[in-house]
């Protein structure tokens, strides 16, 4: 009987089942490597969740905080606006000295003061307390702190009109054999920045141990090589000649209705003569007058002041309505009632019992009674007559142009951004400088920071406590 190929037996059926069952057994040692590949596999698995999760949550983060940069940049260059409307007269220019709240973020205005370096102060920076680089004298140069003669003899020579070298100075000699060679300015310094293409100017030299130019010594600027910047660890600040110098101080030399000030020193008297009679009595304006027609020419304004006979009072009214100079405006003169005492020293003829004692004078009288520059001869004194002539082509009373370094702060401390403007207010508050300086760091202690993101005390409280700043 032919058995169909497509049949088994019943003997080879049951081989087949036992050959399957066989087949299905696995040995303890093969089980127990498919249960390890397996944990690995889930191990590795969960592994990669994790760091993808990990991963995920970094660049939600990183996205939040480049969304925060942006903001405090554009916030930044909002304060431009605000230190226009701070130069104007529609604002209480008090606002400057005080944290500004932008809805939940915050403008303070970071200004140094040169009789502490332990804690920041608010405020706007007058520029015509400084020493204007393009208009000073070689020798009040030299009185600037860490200035050389080298130095100051490379500024003349960068900021002249002529190829002339100057003793220990620098021209295209110097320039067009430098590695990267240009040839001297001989044309007005724009910028403080711009001294870093003067021979021999360093950023140590200009800005000092105060890398973040905050006027402040902090930790980093006062432990020697231990951390950038170069310091000597003496516990004091050198802030090299940044606070000092200026390259944007300059006066109007306009009346109110736009008219060139009288000259004091003009053949024809008749405006001086006008605006005299129109602020003194008839028998004072006749003298006055008479001793102006017979003590002429004069140095300046002090010198107008001794030989015209005029009361302080009576000289506080003209003063600011007649000028020593020709032409619309009158560059680098310093203001007197704001300048520091190392700007004051770079004065002509001033020793630093002169500079103290008229700090000391000022700091005892009201705005009123500084509102000319009649009041420096009464502080120096009879004796001190020579000096105030001196300083008297020097020196003013006002200023047109203010510094502004605004830092803004988001909600929270979660970013921040700096800016660094000058305001010319004599054209309608033109910004005549816009720099980010945000790279120069935290310009406030690094407790406010933790207070402002750790705390839910009112942030003007945190920023205005001096003892955190």
């Amino acid at each position: 009987m032919t058995t169909p190929e497509n049949c088994q037996t019943p003997g080879s059926f049951s081989a087949s089942r036992s050959n399957a069952a066989i087949a299905t057994i696995r040995s303890p040692r093969e089980r127990g490597t498919i249960l390890i590949v397996t944990i690995w596999i889930i191990t590795l698995l969960a592994g990669m969740a994790l760091v993808f999760a990990h991963t995920m949550r970094v660049e939600i983060q990183a996205n939040g905080n480049r969304i925060y940069q942006v903001q405090s940049r554009e916030l930044a260059n909002g304060s431009i606006a605000y230190a226009q409307a701070l130069t104007t007269e529609a604002i209480d220019q008090t606002l400057a000295d005080e944290p500004q709240a932008i809805g939940d973020d915050w403008i303070v205005l970071i200004t140094p003061d040169d009789e502490q370096d332990d804690r920041v102060t608010y405020g706007m920076i007058d520029e015509a307390a400084k020493v204007n680089l393009n208009t000073a004298s070689q020798d009040m140069l030299l009185k600037l702190p860490g200035m050389t003669e080298e130095l100051a003899a490379a500024i003349i020579d960068w900021r002249d009109g002529d190829s002339e070298l100057t003793t220990n100075g620098a021209e295209d000699e110097y320039y067009l054999m430098l590695e990267e060679p240009y040839t001297a300015k001989n044309g007005p310094i724009e910028s403080i920045d711009e001294l870093l293409l003067v021979k021999g100017f360093t950023r140590q030299i200009i800005y000092g141990e105060d890398s973040n130019r905050n006027g402040v010594l902090d930790a980093n600027e006062n432990d020697g090589d231990e951390s950038d910047p170069p310091d000597n660890a003496d516990g004091t600040l050198d802030a090299g000649i940044f606070p000092y110098v200026t390259v944007y101080s300059v006066q109007s030399n306009q009346n109110e209705d736009g008219n060139t000030k009288p000259n004091i020193n003009n053949q024809n008297l008749g405006d001086v003569s006008t605006v005299i009679q129109q602020n003194l009595e008839n028998g004072r304006f006749l003298i006055v007058m008479d001793n102006i027609r017979n003590n002429r020419p004069f140095s300046n304004m002090v010198d107008f002041f001794y030989k015209s006979q005029m009361t302080a009072e009576e000289f506080a009214k003209v003063a600011n309505q007649l000028s020593d100079r020709n032409g619309n405006n009158v560059p680098g003169r310093i203001n007197i009632n704001t300048a520091a005492k190392k700007v004051l020293l770079c004065l002509p003829e001033l020793e630093e019992t002169d500079v103290d004692t008229l700090i000391n004078f000022r700091s005892s009288k009201t705005e009123e009674d500084l509102a000319s520059i009649a009041w420096v001869t009464e502080a120096l004194g009879e004796d001190g007559k020579a000096k105030a002539i001196a300083i008297g082509s020097y020196i003013t009373t006002s200023t047109s142009q203010y510094a502004f370094d605004a830092l803004v702060i988001r909600a929270k401390g979660r970013s921040y951004a700096r800016r660094y403007i000058v305001i010319d207010t004599r054209q309608q508050a033109q910004v005549r400088l816009a720099q980010d300086i945000t790279n120069l760091g935290w310009p406030l202690r690094y407790t406010v920071l933790t207070t402002l993101k750790t705390e839910d005390d009112d942030p003007a409280e945190i920023l205005s406590d001096e003892s955190l700043r």
